[in-house]
């Protein structure tokens, strides 16, 4: 039996938002090139950067967030995954962002905030709500870090619409740094075991036990970078700090 393509992929949240974060990342780009030489001809009060930046961060990479959260949790916490209706809901609003940061419109801005923002808080209700049903804090940090995305989120969102380019830059920097903290968070719960699996495909050992305390270093200096970045540290205060969040994903990985 041969199931219909919108039942195998709504699935599992990867199953949709993977493909749309690689054909997103892919198109725009080139449409942007192909069709407006990296101009957008409805934008007015905003630079075009600003909306490359907002496309680039909330666009290939939310679909990328949203995809691995969806597929993930279920597996650390043993929940069941989300499927079917609420995973084309959330590709819905996704989508509906991203067409409007296709064409950069000016009047677009509300609408495609209101998305972006719906999607997040769609993200935020279910981590905690599994969290509680769970009685768990596995999903806890990540809880806190898209917490953190949707505050950047809505601040990026609040300057496009008074139409302050330089501060709609600015929240979508640390937007964009703060998927360094939710990299490493990934990385901390991905990289153990598949490493146990490269080193005992058996599975029936573990031999890769990572120092507790280091686990979540890496994420825990981006946090101190970004937090340094919003204080309004020096530049050169805010360099040692990324060197260091830098220094702790090398940690991480060569450990």
């Amino acid at each position: 039996m041969t199931l219909p393509l919108s039942r195998v992929l709504s699935d599992e949240g990867f199953r949709i938002f993977f493909p749309l974060a690689a054909l997103q990342a892919a198109l725009w780009p080139l449409l942007w090139v192909g069709l407006w030489s990296f101009d957008l001809p409805f934008a007015r009060e905003l630079p075009p950067g600003v909306w490359h930046a907002t496309e680039m961060i909330f666009g290939a990479w939310g679909a990328a967030l949203i995809g691995f959260l969806t597929t993930a949790v279920p597996e650390w916490t043993n929940s069941p995954r989300l499927r079917g209706r609420p995973l084309w809901w959330l590709a819905g609003l996704w989508g509906a962002a991203r067409l409007a940061g296709l064409t950069g419109a000016d009047a677009l801005v509300l609408p495609a905030a209101l998305a972006d923002l719906a999607w997040l808080g769609f993200l935020l209700a279910y981590l905690a709500r599994v969290s509680v049903e769970r009685r768990t804090t596995r999903v806890t940090a990540f809880l806190g870090w898209v917490a953190a995305l949707t505050l950047a989120a809505g601040l990026a969102r609040l300057a496009m619409l008074i139409g302050d380019g330089a501060a709609a830059a600015g929240w979508l920097r640390i937007a964009g740094l703060l998927f360094l903290g939710l990299l490493g968070l990934a990385l901390a719960r991905v990289t153990v075991p598949v490493t146990n699996v490269v080193l005992d495909p058996s599975e029936r050992t573990s031999p890769f036990r990572p120092h507790p305390g280091r686990m979540n270093l890496a994420p825990g200096l981006v946090a101190l970078a970004v937090a340094g970045e919003v204080a309004g540290v020096s530049p050169a205060v805010g360099g040692f700090l990324w060197i260091a969040a830098g220094a702790g994903f090398m940690d991480r990985m060569a450990e």
